[in-house]
Parts: C-alpha cells; sequence; structure tokens
C-alpha cells in the first residue's frame, strides 16, 4: 500500500497515546496498538487490536491504517492554524 495516501472524510479522527498504548477511531472502528518511542521512531509491539464493525466508506482507510500500524513509523509534530497536526512516515 501507498503510505503516502491521505484520506478525508467527513468523520473525525482521533489518535490517543495513553501509557504505551495508542487507538485510532476513524468514526467507525477503534484500532489499538501497543508502542514504544525511540527518537523519533514509533515501533508498535504486540497484535493490533480492533472493532469489527463494517462501514464501506471507511473501510480503505482503516485497513491502510492497520498496514501502517505493522512497520515502524518516523513522526513529526506540526501545528497550523493552531491545530497539532502529527505526520507519520515510514522508516
Amino acid at each position: 500500500m501507498d503510505s503516502r495516501r491521505e484520506y478525508r472524510s467527513s468523520a473525525q479522527k482521533t489518535h490517543t497515546f495513553n501509557n504505551g498504548r495508542m487507538t485510532f477511531f476513524s468514526g467507525c472502528n477503534r484500532i489499538g496498538h501497543n508502542y514504544d518511542v525511540e527518537k523519533h521512531t514509533l515501533r508498535f509491539t504486540g497484535d493490533i487490536g480492533s472493532t469489527l464493525k463494517f462501514c464501506p466508506q471507511l473501510h480503505l482507510q482503516e485497513l491502510h491504517i492497520k498496514c501502517l500500524l505493522s512497520q515502524p513509523l518516523n513522526f513529526h509534530f506540526n501545528i497550523i492554524d493552531s491545530k497539532i497536526q502529527l505526520r507519520l512516515m515510514n522508516t
């Protein structure tokens, strides 16, 4: 999968990082994964967990997120219009 895709939809997407656990919510399913941080790299550990609702309009986006979370990712924060943007990139 091309990791440079951008998905835009009216559904609010959230990433939460708390005590070594990341959760992602796309408006349909909640996806969770444990992580470690080393410098500017997120390394995901263990199995990925997810609820199993089927939402056709978000299905490809959620598959892409699961694929990204199966590998180490570099990260960078930007502030745009007073909002924090998290950018995840393949290492």
